[in-house]
């Protein structure tokens, strides 16, 4: 048989040609549940995970009034199987993307707990990869999940927001990367030059407070001392005035004495050390009038010593005045006199102490007044300086805050202006905004949407060229979960499937099919694979779901931890089921978007019943029907079924699609049967927009 392209029609789903498996037993010996198991064939053991072990879901006391929200684990019935098959194909290296997966069924059928099943299903398998040595599927992804009722503004905004809120937490290297692809590479370049400049500045001017802060400081005793009226020195000052006047005047002060004064007190202020006994010689020695006292005390003092010397050595210097004719009776009237002698060294000593006493006393007095000064001066500078260090550390602080601002804003204009390869100052047209552009931040947000799957698959693809294990820490694919799109109008629904992100990303779509009918949107262009919760709904057990409202018990449902080393949908296709694809072409056909849907389904379904080509091609005829084929054809095809063994026909009720279905099943020897036809049928509903 030529080859008519479905060999590579089936991209969706792995797999490829290989030899035709083993002959299966008959199907009616044994009796298959028309129920997915999405078993593996027979084989060897794979060696658990390492770092996965079974986990348990604990059952808590039974609630008073059982809330509507989606924990209820029997509302879905026999769901983990094809939810496990689900989970396996959203996570497979090699399922291309983008790919959704849609959850349909009518309001209250149980689509948001299988949403939230099928979102657990899939973090647990990314769990088992990541402890696996090899494994088929990716180790590393994000998921989230978004309430269409929760979106405000513009679709493509509005999940771009929700997306970078997620990427920002788990992987904020990504939300840069990709936030930078998306905006417009020029004004991306000149807003960043602009912000740059706009930071320089305002380091200049932080830098100029900085030395002002600095000069103050530096000058914080003059500027107390001299130009801060109500300071604790100016007020003594005032207070003291006429004192300080007087003191001052008496030392020779030329102009204003209270200027004087606290020339005296800043010098004080600033002595340390030796210089402090220097401001005291001077207060005794230096001053005006402090020095003539001393030296009057000293000659006063030498006087009275002399004085005294005298009167102890009379009688030599008397003896040697009486021998000289001429001063005979001078001699003789100092001695009748002698005793004024005594009297003029006492009054000397008196006047040398005077005059000590009268330095001291000035002294002493100016240096009262000037310690006085000093210690309000300190007092006032202690709290002044307390204010001006903080200031001044805050605004270093500040000052280094900025210059880190400006290099990393100076890294972030050049890596832009190399992202836009320059600044097409030579191109003026390309310096400005395009005038056409209406809506910047929506197109920044598709921009950003495709650039986050970009870069996401860039990562997967990276890491399958490495290695089939796991990789880093970077999300090899995005699961977006789309929810509660029921709750909003048609028009508002088309408008965020419409904004659907593109390759990188997996989405989960729950929606009433029934909610979209009159607005004639064609769900089939937006959902890859159906699933329909409804059908499932139908076959669940209400006895089973009241039971398990009612029930008390703490029994734990264990969880089998999911088997990542291998994958059932790796099994390639034989021989004969491209052959039995090919065949059925016309029947699935013509809308290349259904025959492709046909393809896929088959691929993924058909791991439920390994090496049985009897089920399998009786899940490939129901499936062509199913794309292809009206209801009425499906009725005829379900009415034959209806007895056991061979199929009955009504060739009254044979359409020519199934007529040409049927030939094409006998073209290729496929053995059909009541039982294999009644499971595909249930398998083919389940994957199906008709269900």
């Amino acid at each position: 048989m030529p080859d008519i392209g479905l060999r590579n029609l089936g991209s969706l789903i792995p797999g490829a040609k290989a030899e035709p498996p083993p002959a299966a037993p008959k199907a009616g010996s044994v009796k298959i549940e028309p129920k997915l198991s999405g078993a593996l064939p027979p084989g060897p053991t794979p060696a658990p995970a390492k770092s996965v072990a079974a986990t348990t879901r604990p059952k808590g006391e039974s609630a008073l009034f059982a809330a509507d929200v989606g924990d209820d684990s029997a509302a879905l019935g026999p769901a983990d199987a094809p939810l496990a098959l689900l989970a396996e194909l959203a996570l497979h290296r090699r399922t291309q993307t983008p790919f959704s997966i849609g959850l349909l069924g009518p309001s209250g059928s149980g689509k948001s707990v299988a949403l939230s099943r099928l979102i657990e299903g899939v973090e647990r398998l990314a769990a088992a990869a990541r402890g696996a040595t090899s494994s088929p599927f990716l180790a590393n992804i994000l998921t989230l999940r978004v309430d269409a009722a929760d979106l405000d503004g513009p679709a493509a905004t509005a999940l771009a927001g929700a997306l970078y809120a997620r990427l920002a937490l788990d992987q904020p290297q990504l939300a840069v990367e990709a936030s930078h692809a998306a905006r417009d590479p020029g004004l991306a370049t000149r807003e960043a030059f602009e912000r740059l400049d706009s930071v320089s500045r305002k380091l200049e001017s932080e830098r100029r407070l900085l030395e002002e802060a600095d000069g103050r400081r530096a000058r914080l005793t003059d500027t107390v001392l001299y130009e801060t009226p109500g300071s604790k020195i100016d007020a003594f000052a005032a207070r003291t005035r006429g004192r300080i006047a007087a003191t001052m005047s008496r030392f020779g002060a030329p102009g204003d004495p209270l200027l004087a004064y606290k020339d005296r007190v800043r010098t004080l202020a600033d002595a340390r050390g030796p210089s402090r006994l220097g401001f005291f010689a001077d207060a005794f020695w230096g001053l005006k009038g402090q020095s003539s006292r001393i030296v009057w005390a000293i000659i006063f003092a030498l006087a009275g010593f002399g004085l005294g010397v005298a009167l102890a050595h009379q009688a030599t210097w008397l003896d040697w005045l009486r021998a000289q004719p001429q001063m005979a009776v001078a001699a003789e009237w100092i001695a009748a006199h002698i005793d004024w002698l005594a009297t003029f060294r006492g009054a000397f000593y008196v006047g040398a102490g005077l005059m000590l006493l009268s330095n001291l006393w000035r002294g002493l007095r100016l240096l009262r007044l000037v310690f006085r000064g000093e210690q309000l001066l300190n007092a006032d500078l202690l709290e002044r300086r307390r204010e001006a260090d903080a200031f001044l550390g805050h605004q270093s602080r500040r000052v280094q805050d900025l210059a880190s601002e400006v290099d990393r804003l100076s890294r972030k204009a050049a890596e832009a202006e190399r992202r836009a390869g320059g600044l097409n100052i030579a191109n003026p047209a390309l310096a400005e905004p395009s005038p056409f552009a209406a809506d910047l931040i929506k197109q920044q947000a598709q921009r950003f949407l495709a650039a986050v799957g970009a870069l996401v698959q860039k990562q997967a693809e990276g890491a399958e060229a490495k290695s089939s294990g796991p990789s880093g820490g970077a999300a090899q694919r995005i699961i977006l979960a789309l929810d509660n799109l029921d709750l909003v109008p048609a028009a508002r629904a088309l408008e965020i499937l419409s904004c659907a992100p593109g390759p990188g990303f997996v989405s989960l779509i729950a929606v009433n099919p029934a909610r979209f009918a009159d607005a004639e949107i064609d769900l089939e262009k937006w959902i890859s694979a159906p699933f329909s919760i409804g059908e499932l709904a139908a076959r669940r057990d209400p006895a089973a779901q009241v039971h398990n409202l009612l029930s008390a018990s703490s029994e734990a449902s264990n969880i089998a931890a999911p088997d990542a080393a291998r994958c059932a949908l790796d099994e390639p296709l034989s021989d004969f089921e491209t052959r039995l694809l090919a065949a059925l072409a016309p029947v699935a056909g013509p809308s290349a978007r259904r025959l492709k849907r046909f393809v896929n389904l088959y691929r993924l379904l058909r791991a439920q019943w390994p090496n049985d080509p009897e089920r399998r091609a009786c899940l490939a005829l129901a499936l062509a029907l199913d794309a292809g084929g009206t209801k009425e054809d499906l009725s005829a095809l379900e009415a034959a079924v209806l007895a056991p063994g061979e199929p009955v026909f009504d060739h009254h009720r044979v359409s020519q699609r199934l007529g040409l279905a049927l030939q094409a099943a006998a073209t290729t020897q496929a053995r059909l049967t009541s039982e294999a036809l009644c499971d595909a049928l249930d398998a083919a509903r389940l994957f199906s927009f008709n269900g």
